[in-house]
């Protein structure tokens, strides 16, 4: 109630009452400038997460004038969630790249674990690969443990295990797992950890594996692929090129495959 403007201007009308408010809407410009950042995000990716987010905004209109809406949006108490939403908005729509380098803006950080981005990159160009009408492909494979009694422990978790479906040749299992580590061919054994192979060894003998096969990510360091074997264990040392993963994958694949039908002939 704004009582000096009140008297001022509604003193003969008592009906009437001079006040200030707020007005809460949904359609402000912190809202604005997210939905227009997801309509930008779902064109580049198709999204269906996205897609679903967008749901919350029907009633937001898309932001227009990012720099406008920017200058518009108001911080303080209550907004403390908006900080970190809008400072990735602004990278978005106004397409700034994140640098190592010091500068006056600050971004948030995303950190990723490389061993687990190889794994995953493999395995999944692994299940695309592999014919499905043939081969099934499992992902961090959990059937079996180390010991199984007095109850079961340890569990082995290899990254990809390759089932053939045709039982009229036998059983035919592939195992292979993938390591982020530059080998070296300067040291022993080229760096590769010797619980590494005690690793693939269990893998082996657990799954009855015609082929285990241990991946690298190929460096300048010009590591030679090799075999380790023995006369109960053959362990295959392949590389992938980060740039030509699906060529390599393929070949990685083609070469398991060919070794288990030549080692059962």
């Amino acid at each position: 109630m704004l009582f000096a403007q009140q008297l001022k201007h509604n003193l003969l009308h008592k009906e009437r009452n001079y006040v200030q408010y707020d007005q809460f809407s949904v359609n402000r410009a912190e809202n604005k400038l997210i939905k227009a950042s997801l309509q930008y995000l779902y064109r580049c990716t198709n999204s269906t997460t996205i897609q679903q987010l967008l749901g919350y905004f029907e009633g937001v209109e898309e932001s227009t004038n990012y720099a406008k809406d920017f200058a518009a949006c108001v911080g303080g108490r209550g907004m403390e969630t908006y900080v970190l939403t809008l400072d990735w908005c602004k990278i978005f729509l106004e397409q700034k790249s994140i640098t190592p380098w010091a500068g006056k803006q600050q971004t948030p950080s995303v950190l990723f674990s490389m061993q687990e981005l190889f794994e995953a990159y493999v395995g999944k160009l692994m299940q695309e690969m592999a014919d499905s009408d043939k081969y099934d492909v499992s992902l961090q494979d959990k059937k079996y443990h180390l010991v199984e009694k007095p109850q079961n422990s340890f569990e082995i978790r290899p990254d990809i295990v390759i089932r053939g479906k045709d039982k009229v040749e036998g059983q035919k299992t592939w195992v292979m797992d993938t390591k982020w580590k530059v080998l070296d061919k300067t040291k022993k054994n080229y760096g590769i950890k010797q619980s590494d192979m005690y690793q693939m060894y269990a893998y082996m003998c657990k799954y009855e594996a015609g082929n285990v096969t241990l991946i690298y990510p190929a460096t300048k360091n010009e590591v030679q692929e090799v075999t380790y074997s023995a006369s109960d264990v053959r362990i295959h040392v392949k590389f992938v090129k980060l740039f030509k993963a699906e060529e390599d994958v393929r070949r990685i694949l083609d070469l398991a495959i060919a070794d288990h039908r030549e080692n059962n002939i």
